[in-house]
């Protein structure tokens, strides 16, 4: 019975460990009639087994000494190495101006402007005596170097073609009750348009009458003040400015 047990115990368990590091194992339900392998080839085996395993525990060994140098500031959370980001410089000084470069051609000539020299001319009268009908005296204060604007006579002015913007204003005491009135007259006509009129209630009163108007000569045209008047003679003081515009 004893030798029945010793012939049938299997002696490869010996040399057959267990299968530790995912390597190939041989089949061991192998034919007990088919020829045993000889200690040698075993041997041989358990040998490549021995080296396979100490080269994965090297491997391993190395892997975990190069994690254990990093502090973990270079893994992301994915486990992929990073590169912690690099410390931020000054700007350096600006550099000279380059030299400069060649002018550039001339671009197109603008639209006239306004133009520096005003055509204009002033008149005045001071203590003039005027009776009930008559054309307002007019005497040169700054005379037209343009000659746009000139006196043809010492009640006339004449203007060239063009818009002019005509101001007065007269003062004048009157002596009874009554109305004063004054008309522009362009061409031998009356612009009762532009004309100021004013009326006393009482004996030396003060009366005032101005006006502003924009008129357009064509042709060239003359231009004098009829002065009505229903208080008899006034004493007036007054002033005149005629100013020629520029229109395109």
């Amino acid at each position: 019975m004893r030798w029945f047990q010793l012939n049938n115990f299997n002696m490869n368990w010996m040399f057959n460990p267990p299968n530790l590091f995912g390597m190939r194992v041989p089949n061991r339900n192998y034919n007990r009639n088919a020829a045993q392998p000889s200690h040698d080839h075993i041997y041989e085996t358990n040998t490549d087994v021995s080296d396979a395993s100490q080269h994965t525990d090297i491997s391993r060994h190395t892997d975990t000494s190069e994690s254990a140098e990093c502090d973990g500031s270079c893994y992301c959370e994915s486990g992929e190495m990073t590169e912690p980001p690099g410390m931020s410089r000054e700007c350096g000084a600006t550099g000279p101006m380059g030299p400069k470069g060649e002018p550039g051609a001339r671009g197109p000539a603008g639209p006239p402007g306004y133009p520096q020299n005003t055509i204009f001319a002033s008149f005045s009268g001071q203590e003039l005596i005027m009776p009930e009908r008559a054309s307002l005296p007019l005497k040169i204060d700054i005379p037209d170097i343009t000659q746009n604007i000139y006196l043809s006579d010492n009640c006339i002015v004449t203007l060239t073609q063009g818009y002019y913007a005509i101001s007065y204003y007269v003062s004048a005491i009157v002596k009874r009750n009554g109305f004063i009135k004054l008309t522009p007259v362009l061409k031998e006509c009356e612009q009762a348009i532009y004309s100021a009129y004013a009326e006393a209630a009482k004996r030396k009163e003060l009366l005032v009458i101005s006006r502003y108007f924009i008129i357009e000569v064509q042709d060239g045209a003359t231009l004098f003040f009829a002065w009505n008047s229903s208080a008899g003679a006034s004493k007036i003081n007054m002033t005149m400015s005629i100013e020629r515009l520029c229109r395109q």
